[in-house]
């Protein structure tokens, strides 16, 4: 998303503290962000009016239950099912104000901390597939400083992959030519932080090319975090996981703290 870059100048630095702590800080701030605006765009004194009715009504409805008065409970649920929408009706409001903020956010972390960068010295590999029906042989061209680990040169396939390499840090741009004359420019970003070039670039208006992968492996924010790391599911999360375990922590924590409906 471009409108995102938009958070450059304010979020990049933190990339230097490793996106661990990048998302941390920023499911922090976040959570404060909709909490606070949770709290000042929603009639709190109704909110609390209609949570305490449906806790009544949910311990009424359980006693029907016990007693056999199944008749009573189902006209019970009904009635909370009719608060619980005019709870969530009055609890949206805030959605009005936060959703674009948040969807910036989103698209930042996904722009930077989706992925873990091409580090100099260590192998990538990148992938094509051809167009359909498209034949021929490819050809992938580097430039000055960049190594070509494989047959620069291959028949077309379903998908066709080279190997690659730069010992020095930098922004290069591997040439991969079609039989044809047609040429697509990949642009490729060496370094050792947390930025890279968006991997995937799918071109519509080709005979050669479909789509063109840049071979950057998934970032995995608790790869390095002590316990974390042993933890199943949760070691191998990207940043959407760890934003929302952190999100979801702090947002209700502060709820609580504030005495929130």
């Amino acid at each position: 998303m471009a409108f995102a870059n938009l958070l450059d100048p304010i979020l990049n630095p933190l990339l230097s503290l490793g996106p661990f702590w990048a998302i941390l800080i920023i499911s922090v701030f976040v959570s404060v962000f909709t909490v606070v605006t949770y709290k000042y765009t929603t009639n709190q004194d109704h909110l609390h009016k209609v949570k305490a009715e449906l806790k009544r009504l949910q311990e009424k409805s359980k006693q029907h239950t016990k007693e056999g008065k199944n008749d009573k409970a189902m006209a019970l649920q009904k009635e909370m099912m009719k608060l619980n929408g005019t709870y969530m009706k009055a609890s949206m409001k805030s959605t009005l104000y936060t959703f674009l903020p948040l969807i910036i956010f989103f698209g930042w972390l996904g722009a930077h901390l989706a992925f873990a960068p091409l580090m100099p010295g260590i192998a990538f590999n990148i992938s094509v597939v051809p167009a359909t029906g498209a034949q021929g042989t490819y050809t992938a061209i580097v430039p000055e400083g960049m190594q070509i680990l494989s047959s620069p040169i291959m028949n077309a396939s379903s998908e066709m992959t080279w190997s690659f390499k730069a010992n020095e840090t930098g922004n290069y741009a591997i040439s991969i030519k079609h039989s044809s004359g047609e040429e697509q420019l990949v642009p490729v970003l060496i370094t050792k932080d947390n930025f890279y070039e968006e991997p995937l670039k799918k071109i519509s208006d080709s005979q050669a090319f479909s789509e063109i992968n840049i071979g950057n492996k998934k970032l995995l924010i608790f790869k390095k975090i002590p316990f974390f790391n042993i933890l199943p599911w949760i070691k191998n999360w990207g940043w959407f996981g760890a934003y929302f375990l952190f999100s979801i922590i702090f947002s209700t924590s502060l709820r609580k703290a504030m005495k929130l409906a």
